[in-house]
């Protein structure tokens, strides 16, 4: 199939899978693996009923195993379990964190979004610590890559396929075992009844039986072996690889916050809420000093208009007295002229006597 090409002719790029894509594959796989855990169990009970079965309805004796057998099986179930345990926790934490990653992008987001005013301690420190969720961000990326290279895949590989294969191998194992008691068990039926041709044909099961059982004997001492060694050197070197990556990441972790110490600034808010209150304060006290002045004005210009009506008011006594001065001079003319009038009269009397 021709890979589909951009615009300039070249080659597609593909598209990145986002982390909540990502945690969803995720889920998926680990479904599937579930699914496929519990097929393995129901044929593991298929193979312990039939044991079960030989055992009570044919009543046959189980012959002891080899103690090789017995240690291998006994460090097959130690690394099954232990690797099942570490691998489910390890899924999980990867799970979380690639949540966590999500939830961080989106806090360093808003803390970045956060409107700064002056005078705000509150919004310079979270959208400094928005900047820095950022790069913190951008560093843990980078290690979950590392964290499913080096750690998830090959953890699950060795439980899905290293160890799911000396399981199987083990079913057999027990199977070719149990069919070997079996053929015991018919062999010793047809000895007790004496037909020699039933005893030879007893006798090729059991040889066909014994044959198959000492295969998957070194079959599976072989494959225990070879689980080991892929656990002590590959599976190990995974882990050193992840451990190195770890501690990368820790530093680089410790790199970003030292390089984003955030300083703290103190809130001067009750200096400034004083200054308003006097500032209100002053306002109001000019306000009623302008209310005074206003008073004041209204005063002056009542007592300018009492000022001018006193004046009017001298005014007009000042010509009434006038007027009294001029009446007061015709009169004493008139009483002049009556006087000086009388004196004629009283020369005239004066006259006629003599």
């Amino acid at each position: 199939m021709a890979e589909q090409q951009n615009g300039d002719g070249g080659p597609k790029p593909k598209k990145q899978q986002s982390k909540f894509g990502k945690m969803f594959s995720n889920m998926g796989k680990s479904a599937g693996k579930a699914m496929k855990k519990a097929g393995h169990g129901i044929s593991k009970g298929l193979v312990k009923a039939k044991q079960s079965a030989a055992e009570r309805i044919l009543k046959v004796e189980a012959t002891p195993q080899e103690p090789e057998i017995i240690s291998a099986l006994e460090r097959l179930k130690t690394t099954k379990n232990e690797i099942y345990a570490i691998s489910e926790i390890v899924r999980n934490l990867y799970e979380a964190r690639i949540n966590e990653a999500h939830y961080m992008v989106q806090l360093s987001e808003k803390l970045c979004a956060v409107k700064v005013t002056q005078n705000d301690p509150f919004g310079q420190y979270v959208t400094q610590m928005g900047k820095g969720f950022a790069q913190l961000e951008s560093v843990q990326s980078e290690h979950l890559k590392r964290m499913e290279e080096e750690l998830v895949i090959p953890l699950e590989k060795f439980r899905d396929i290293d160890v799911e294969e000396v399981q199987k191998l083990k079913l057999k194992y027990k199977t070719a075992k149990t069919n070997y008691d079996i053929s015991l068990r018919n062999l010793q039926k047809a000895k007790e009844k004496g037909d020699q041709n039933k005893i030879a044909t007893a006798e090729t099961k059991r040889d066909a039986a014994f044959t198959e059982l000492q295969e998957m004997r070194q079959q599976l001492k072989f494959q225990v072996n070879n689980l080991e060694q892929k656990k002590q050197v590959n599976l190990l070197g995974c882990l050193e690889s992840y451990w190195s990556s770890y501690t990368s990441y820790a530093s680089a972790q410790s790199q970003v916050l030292q390089q984003n110490t955030i300083k703290k600034i103190e809130w001067n808010g009750d200096m400034n809420f004083n200054n308003n209150n006097n500032n209100n304060n002053n306002n109001d006290m000019n306000g009623v000093n302008a209310d005074d002045d206003d008073k004041k004005d209204d005063e002056i210009i009542m007592n300018g208009n009492n000022n001018d009506n006193n004046n009017e008011m001298n005014g007009n006594s000042v010509n009434n007295s006038n007027e009294i001065h001029s009446n007061g001079d015709i009169n004493g003319n008139i009483n002049g002229n009556v006087n000086e009038n009388g004196n004629n009269n009283d020369n005239e009397s004066e006259i006629q006597y003599d």
